[in-house]
């Protein structure tokens, strides 16, 4: 997560995992600044949620390159 300092425009990164979710408040050690920051609640995922559709079986059954019209005809 990369946060900037709103008084000076240093820049600060930190992995989110180890911040808890909701308010937090840091100062920045190039101006003193005090930041308020609002971390996101991370969402349960659930098996077989998101990420990419599942591959549609082989048509024809033998692994090889799936066939295109211009190869049955």
């Amino acid at each position: 997560m990369l946060v900037f300092c709103e008084e000076c425009g240093k820049r600060y990164s930190f992995p989110p995992e180890e911040c808890e979710a909701g308010s937090g408040q840091f100062r920045c050690r190039a101006c003193g600044f005090l930041m308020s920051i609002t971390l996101p609640v991370p969402v349960a995922r659930q098996e077989g949620a998101g990420g990419l559709p599942p591959q549609p079986a082989d048509p024809a059954g033998d692994g090889g390159p799936a066939k295109t019209a211009k190869d049955i005809v």
